[in-house]
């Protein structure tokens, strides 16, 4: 769902900003430090309730300022969101009523970033790869999410019992049962996942032989309730549980090889390209809210010619996108597309015509 207007009040180097974006393309131009990616965080904010670059939220508000507060309004249905934080925490509006988590933001705006750091998906633990599957099925699949709330709770509670001698067995049987779900569940989604991602490599390189597989968290060919069951005094000494759903990871190769150790810089750009337009597409066809794509730092490591396939794939979407770049950008003749320009400059957002 687009947004047809954003607030920002005193995110970083933004004090005050009302912005009235395009449907389809927004660019924002200007020097480094300008404040240009903040305005992407600002959309994040309301989409995720949370910050790209920062996972404590304190750090994005200025000197001497107690409070943030984003605000945006949808085309279409006018629907209010809105995220507010301090130093002592964060909480989210929808149509000015509290709304019980951020997962409720991003129901109404699912947002997808694109950065010159997003290739750490691809070189960094699994913890990113999780996030990164497990945001698509929160959107395919209506009972994930509470799936994932009970094994997150029996999870905690096992883990307390590790380290205080209590009984086990009352909660490896809802880890079991909860960690089978949510297994499942992400396998679905990447059946569905890997055929996109597959076309959109083929739209956008030459990168063969890509293969995308789950490794779930425990040995595959071992039942996870003996798992836990036979590894249990081990997990005790180490006071948490070692094996599980929550280990999960998310496995990406070319040619047989771990892609980081393989694909240069370049590619790897245009490969988390056609994972995350893949992931778009995926959730676009089950959700009637489509994404909203936020891409930092468009020329990065992409040449004139891939630049151009990347918005011709994100135009063929019909998504709205928001883009930074550090010299203003004109689309080709052919390219259909509306483009809306801003330029920032310390802090203030100014239209172009």
């Amino acid at each position: 769902m687009a947004l047809s207007r954003l607030d920002i009040n005193n995110l970083r180097n933004l004090r005050t900003a009302r912005l009235l974006p395009g449907a389809q393309f927004n660019l924002f131009w200007g020097a480094n430090g300008a404040g240009k990616t903040s305005i992407l965080e600002a959309v994040h904010l309301l989409g995720r309730g949370c910050s790209f670059r920062s996972v404590d939220l304190r750090h994005l508000l200025p000197p001497g300022v107690e409070t943030c507060v984003v605000t945006g309004k949808l085309a279409g249905s006018g629907m209010a969101l809105g995220t507010e934080f301090d130093r002592n925490g964060a909480n989210y509006r929808i149509d000015g009523n509290l709304a019980a988590n951020r997962a409720a933001l991003s129901e109404r705006l699912p947002v997808i970033f694109l950065g010159p750091d997003s290739h750490r998906l691809l070189s960094d633990g699994p913890q990113l790869r999780r996030r990164f599957i497990d945001w698509g099925v929160f959107h395919v699949e209506p009972q994930f999410l509470p799936l994932w709330r009970r094994h997150q709770r029996a999870l905690k509670q096992r883990n307390m019992a590790l380290r205080t001698g209590h009984e086990l067995s009352s909660w490896d049987d809802e880890l079991v049962r909860s960690a089978q779900g949510i297994t499942r569940f992400r396998l679905a989604y990447l059946t569905r996942l890997i055929p996109r991602i597959e076309y959109y490599l083929k739209r956008l390189c030459d990168l063969e032989a890509i293969s995308l597989n789950l490794a779930p968290g425990w040995r595959e060919d071992a039942d996870y309730f003996d798992v836990l069951r036979t590894g249990q005094e081990q997990d005790r000494v180490f006071g948490y549980t070692r094996y599980g759903a929550h280990r999960a990871d998310l496995i990406i190769k070319t040619a047989g090889k771990p892609a980081k150790d393989v694909v240069s810089r370049g590619q790897q750009k245009l490969l988390m390209c056609a994972l995350m337009l893949a992931q778009a597409m995926v959730v676009n066809d089950c959700n009637s809210n489509p994404s909203v794509f936020l891409v930092d730092d468009f020329a990065s490591e992409l040449d004139q010619q891939h630049r151009f396939k990347l918005l011709q794939l994100l135009a063929e979407m019909n998504c709205q996108v928001f883009m930074t770049a550090t010299e203003q950008l004109t689309l080709p003749h052919e390219f259909n597309a509306e483009l809306t320009v801003f330029h920032v400059e310390q802090g203030e957002i100014k239209p172009q015509a």
